[in-house]
């Protein structure tokens, strides 16, 4: 095998950069760009944040409707040629890359081809490409005598009263979208906002499941011109019959005989029941029948059949049936 070397060297290891109060920042953002990967976006540094954010630091960035992570890697007074954006906040706790490892992500870029952000993704906090929630918090400085409104004041109250506290629930308590009052007591050097970093509680996936009515059980229904409707309920039949012997415990030899004389025509078959575990998952009998929503909304609507939605049931891996997949070729 051919090897590679690379002889790029990377910048030995320096301190974490001191923050620069220079009004504008290069930040490589989360995000696909088509014009470039390499990209880095131009953004604005609130004057409450100059001073506070440096190269390397990880920070909240509008990007169109949206907050979204991104890494300092400049800091300059260049004005672009645009109205540029500002820094919505840095995340909480402060995290900062350091030089060298702005290297390495600068470098791995290059070489696999990725945008600097996702170079960089390893090297930050675990979970800090989850969504983010603001913060409003007071910075301790006293407020003017005058020229605060009545909003204002009413908002520096309610933080100092409840401490820090998300932004949706100040518009709740106060009735009001606060969309100039935060930059206002911001200008002032009142109030920070904080973007932080929200987890999201593990949750029960719902699944759709689908099982026969009493009509479908019958087994009178003529579906001669619906081939997909007819294999459908074939397999719900069996399923409902499958279900039966589940319910009533395990199926003894001559139990399972008698079953198979039925199916063969031998035998009467036994009536069908409907029970707990005559329902199946929606998507398994989309992909053992070759049906879609419109076939299954039409057994619906001639009362055939019932979807409704449960808690999914969680398979341990070494139950699911498993197909050998030869590998690729070299």
């Amino acid at each position: 095998m051919k090897q590679y070397a690379d002889d790029a060297p990377i910048a030995a290891a320096q301190p974490t950069a001191v923050p620069l109060a220079l009004p504008y920042a290069e930040v490589a953002a989360q995000g696909q760009f088509a014009a470039d990967r390499r990209a880095r976006l131009t953004y604005g540094v609130p004057p409450f944040l100059r001073g506070r954010v440096a190269v390397g630091q990880l920070v909240w960035a509008p990007l169109r409707r949206k907050l979204v992570l991104g890494v300092v890697t400049e800091l300059h007074d260049t004005a672009p040629p645009f109205a540029a954006r500002d820094i919505h906040a840095p995340v909480e706790p402060e995290f900062r890359l350091t030089p060298r490892h702005l290297a390495l992500a600068a470098w791995i870029a290059e070489r696999y081809c990725c945008t600097l952000f996702e170079a960089a993704l390893p090297m930050l906090p675990p979970g800090a490409a989850r969504r983010s929630v603001v913060h409003l918090v007071t910075t301790g400085a006293p407020p003017p005598l005058a020229g605060l409104s009545p909003r204002a004041r009413r908002l520096l109250s309610l933080l100092e009263e409840r401490g820090e506290t998300s932004l949706a629930d100040a518009q709740e308590a106060l009735d009001s979208s606060l969309a100039g009052v935060v930059p206002t007591l911001e200008r002032l050097g009142l109030v920070e906002r904080v973007a932080r970093v929200v987890h999201d509680a593990p949750h029960i996936r719902e699944e759709r499941y689908i099982r026969l009515l009493p009509a479908g059980l019958a087994g009178a229904v003529d579906l001669a011109r619906a081939p997909r409707q007819a294999a459908v309920l074939d397999l719900l039949r069996r399923q409902a019959r499958l279900g039966r012997t589940q319910d009533s415990g395990l199926r003894t030899q001559s139990e399972s005989e008698e079953e198979k004389d039925s199916d063969e025509g031998t035998l009467s078959p036994k009536p069908l029941v409907l029970s707990p575990s005559a329902a199946l998952p929606l998507q398994d009998v989309y992909r053992l029948t070759g049906a879609n929503r419109t076939i299954v909304r039409g057994l619906e609507e001639t009362g055939l059949v019932e979807v409704f939605g449960a808690p999914g049931r969680a398979e341990p891996a070494a139950l699911r049936p498993r197909r050998y997949e030869p590998p690729p070729p070299l």
